[in-house]
Order: structure tokens, then sequence, then C-alpha cells
């Protein structure tokens, strides 16, 4: 589609499909995205700043008149740090959170949003991987649950505050320490006993776990909890085939779901009563062939849907279930 004829279509009114959108700002051509970017309506000009790679184009629409196209600039990875300087002095929290959030915003732009009056806006700058330690030290102490609660899942965040906040009144923080993948050992270990099953349940599902608790932790009395070990990548296949017996079906759909689980487990899950286990078995990329071919038989529409989307099942069972 060229440029003459894109303009034929705004003038007649035509609304186009996200797929035209996109086409457009990916064009070298800037005059097309910036005819995009002058559109009247609004979700063209929204997609364009959450796109654009254009510098000229995300500062105009930076001074949009609608929040929703400001905050897709404040959004967008390739906006300019002086760009997103000025967004941060935005009337609206939603733009300024997203600034907060950006890759691309200074850390003096940071250190500013640290301290703004919105706990959505400190929110976000927790989880901005460029944000300086000293600046999450600070937040630490933030009276707002959810911030503290960023600053803990920060991968970034130094050990000394995490140890600080592994002991917050919280659950919601102590469960943030215990998601984070640099969450040192003696850590998990203090909260794999905490007395809240959120918090268990972090632990049971941060990748960094070691092995000796995550045994602990699968006989944990909440169903959760042992979700999140039959979820963890790093489960060992002791654990997991311990788990695909598990009384709570969601624990077996966690097992059936689990690329790591062994094809000789998966197979007993064929005829298992859960229908969901059934539709996680036939979803997971690890499921043999043979058992996909059962599974294509299951009288439940779901279960088919997995088989047809699963990249091992043969093309012979393709073509019966088309």
């Amino acid at each position: 589609m060229t440029r003459e004829e894109l303009q034929k279509l705004f003038d007649l009114g035509v609304p186009l499909c996200s797929e035209v959108v996109e086409w457009a700002s990916k064009q070298e051509d800037q005059s097309v995205e910036g005819l995009l970017a002058a559109c009247k309506r609004r979700t063209w000009r929204e997609f364009v700043a959450r796109n654009s790679r254009s510098a000229v184009v995300l500062e105009r629409l930076a001074e949009d008149k609608d929040w929703e196209v400001r905050f897709g600039v404040a959004s967008n990875p390739n906006t300019p740090a002086a760009v997103l300087e000025g967004l941060s002095r935005d009337g609206d929290r939603e733009v300024r959170g997203r600034v907060a959030c950006n890759p691309n915003t200074s850390a003096v732009v940071l250190e500013v949003l640290a301290g703004d009056e919105d706990g959505w806006v400190r929110r976000g700058v927790t989880s901005n991987p460029k944000t300086p330690a000293v600046i999450l030290e600070g937040l630490a102490k933030d009276e707002g649950e959810w911030v503290r609660r960023g600053v803990a899942r920060n991968p970034k965040t130094p050990t000394v505050i995490l140890e600080e906040l592994a002991r917050d009144e919280s659950a919601e923080v102590r469960s943030g320490v215990a998601r984070n993948p640099s969450a040192p050992t003696v850590i998990l270990q203090e909260l794999s006993g905490d007395e809240s099953g959120w918090v268990r349940e972090g632990v049971a599902r941060n990748p960094n776990t070691p092995t000796v608790i995550l045994e602990g932790l699968a006989k944990d009395e909440s169903r959760w909890v042992r979700v999140g070990i039959a979820r963890n990548p790093n489960t060992p296949t002791v654990i997991l085939e311990g788990l695909a017996k598990d009384e709570s079906r969601w624990v077996r759909v966690a097992v059936a779901s689990n690329p790591n689980t062994p094809a000789a487990v998966l197979e007993g899950f064929v005829g298992d009563e859960s229908l969901w286990v059934r539709v996680g078995l036939a979803s997971n990329p690890s499921t043999p062939a043979a058992v996909l071919e059962v599974l294509a038989k299951d009288g439940n529409g779901w279960v088919q849907s997995g088989v047809a989307s699963n990249p091992n099942t043969p093309a012979a069972v393709l073509e019966r279930l088309a």
C-alpha cells in the first residue's frame, strides 16, 4: 500500500485494521508515519505512539491531547530520554507511571519520580531495571505496600535491602522477596517456613530455589504451594513424579503442563478424570506423539484444541482433527 492509497482511505473514513497501521509505522518514509500520527482517530495515534522508532514523531505525539497517546509514547522503548523527561511532568499519573518504568528514563528523572505523590508512579520506579540502588533503598521504606513489594521484586535490589524486606509486616512484600531471582538461599530458606502460604508459594516458584527447599515444600499443606513446585522449571524429576499423584487436580494440571515432566509420567495422565489435566497434557510440547494420538479421540473440544496446536502432533492426526 502506497502513501497515496493510505491517504485515500483516510479521506474516505475507512477504518484501518491494526495490520495496516503496523505496516505504516515500519515504513522508512516518515511521512507515512507522520500521516498516521496526525489522523483524528485516537487509536491509530496511540498505536504509532507505542511502536514508532522516529524521535520526531514521538516528540510530536508526546504533546497529544489524549492521555492514552502520551501513555503510548511513555511506554515506547524507543522514546528519547529528553521526551521522557517532559512526560515525567505530565498531569496524568498513568503517563508518569509509564515514564517511571521506561528503561530510557534517566537516573535524574527517576530520582524525581521516586518522590512523586502518587504511589502508582513510585511503584513504576521500583520496576525499572535502571533504577539505582540508592533510590531503591529509599523506596524500601515507602509507606505504600505495593511500592515496597516492587523493591522486593527488583532483581537489582541489594541483598541487605532484601534481608530487611524479608521481615516486612506485609505478606505481599515478603512474597516479593520470595519471588526475587536474586534472593540468596539463606533468605529463601527462611521464607519457606513463612506463615503465609502466598510467601511460601513465591519460594516454590522461584527458579533459583535449591532442591532441598523444593523437596520440603512439595509436602506443603497448601495446594498452591505445591502447584508452584510443579510449575518450577528447575524442579527435579523425582519431585514431579510424586506430585503427579497429588490429590489436587490443579497440582496435577501443573505437572501435566510442565515441559520437564518425563514422558513416562505424562503417559499416566491420559486417562485422568480431570478435564483440565488432559487439556494441560494436550498442550505440553513434551507430550509424546503416541499420547497426543490418544488424546485426539477425547470427546472434549478443549483437549482436541490443545492437540491441534501441539508441535508434536503427527500430520495424520491433524488431518483427522481438521
